[in-house]
């Protein structure tokens, strides 16, 4: 027989909207980056009811056996039902992987600062603020002819699964969501599939002091690529009042 409580592709989102009250759902955001942070895994829901964080397999009077997950919460009523005791077996198996797995924002923090672009007149630059509260903010400006040619609010947060997600708000209009689709050291890929251009956003470090900026996608059915080369420049203070 199957074990009822098996891993799913269900949206722990819409567990939340359906199970959680609204003041419960501060609390089960708060669990999740908890238990994420601990286990150093994302979550997923396990069931129809559980969302869960990591695996481990137990022994069956069979012979044979199940895989549950390692830890992970429920919500029953007003109630949080936490399941920790396979938490404490693999805590004391492995506590090091836990203690030092990174928050995804803090593999993006090299982005932090202001950068301005090589080829670009003065004033076009790019600044983001360090990571926070698993957030980064940041504001680009263009200018062509001396006049603003175009302007950007930008944020990379991260979603309720662990993952990092680049929201863009190009000259002020509503965010468009591109979700992380790799994530390395120095590097790191957004991607939207049903957004049309561009459905890819790209930075990646290339020194020290500088970075390359890349959007891609199809317009008008054809293929284009768009890259913006950037210097890390001393941020300006304030203007004196």
């Amino acid at each position: 027989m199957t074990p009822k409580t098996q891993p799913t592709q269900a949206s722990i989102d819409a567990y939340l909207a359906a199970r959680a009250a609204p003041e419960q759902l501060a609390d089960a955001r708060a669990l999740i980056a908890l238990l994420q942070r601990v286990t150093g895994e994302a979550p997923k829901m396990w069931g129809p009811s559980i969302v869960g964080f990591g695996s481990y397999r137990y022994p069956l009077a069979s012979g044979k056996s199940g895989e549950s997950c390692a830890t992970g919460f429920a919500i029953r009523g007003r109630e949080f039902v936490v399941y920790l005791v396979a938490a404490m077996m693999l805590a004391v198996a492995a506590p090091a992987s836990f203690a030092q797995a990174p928050a995804a924002i803090d593999q993006v923090a090299w982005l932090a600062g202001c950068w301005a672009g090589q080829d670009a007149e003065p004033g076009s630059v790019e600044h983001w603020l360090a990571p926070a509260a698993g957030t980064m903010f940041g504001v680009s400006r263009t200018v062509r002819g001396g006049r603003l040619a175009g302007f950007e609010f930008m944020s990379i947060r991260t979603s309720i699964d662990g993952r990092l997600v680049f929201v863009a708000q190009p000259g002020g209009s509503p965010p468009t969501e591109f979700p992380a689709v790799s994530l390395a050291t120095t590097a790191v890929t957004f991607e939207n599939a049903d957004h049309d251009f561009p459905n890819r956003v790209s930075y990646r470090q290339t020194g020290p002091a500088s970075m390359l900026g890349r959007i891609e996608g199809t317009l008008d059915g054809v293929a284009k690529t768009v890259d913006f080369k950037f210097d890390r420049v001393a941020c300006l203070p304030r203007s004196p009042l």
